[in-house]
């Protein structure tokens, strides 16, 4: 008698279990590191960005099509056998601030991102800012 009320039990709990909706939750993001080479710039220097993009077991995603963006540049680049990418803005001129990079990784139809920062030291006075956006092929036409 108890086992059959066991079973019966059994039976009743995955029924009911099966009603239940499960995680629809899927596997696809990659992961996605990013550096600095130096944190800390002066106007005029190159911004070098390195890091690696994995997929959830940590491995390395050969080939990932990686776009790095800061401000209103963006460089593209794509990831060496071991997940690796590197990418560079040479001569970054921009005023003295705090600049984000946002990088973000794709790969059959799977996507990652993430950012980091970066500071520019120099003088931030309104003249220097003034002068910096008057440089700028938009303020020349």
């Amino acid at each position: 008698m108890f086992q059959k009320l066991v079973i019966v039990g059994l039976f009743s709990f995955l029924m009911l279990f099966s009603f239940v909706q499960t995680s629809e939750a899927e596997l696809w993001e990659l992961i996605v590191d990013a550096n600095i080479k130096n944190g800390v710039i002066i106007p005029g220097e190159t911004v070098s960005i390195t890091g690696k993009v994995v997929d959830h077991a940590y491995k390395g995603i050969r080939g990932a099509e990686v776009l790095i963006r800061t401000g209103s540049e963006t460089t593209k680049t794509f990831t060496d056998p071991w997940g690796v990418y590197h990418g560079e803005f040479k001569d970054f001129q921009r005023v003295p601030g705090t600049y984000t990079v946002n990088v973000i990784a794709t790969w059959y139809e799977m996507t990652g991102l993430t950012s980091t920062e970066f500071q520019v030291k120099g003088d931030a006075s309104q003249v220097s800012i003034l002068q910096q956006k008057l440089d700028t092929d938009d303020a020349r036409n």
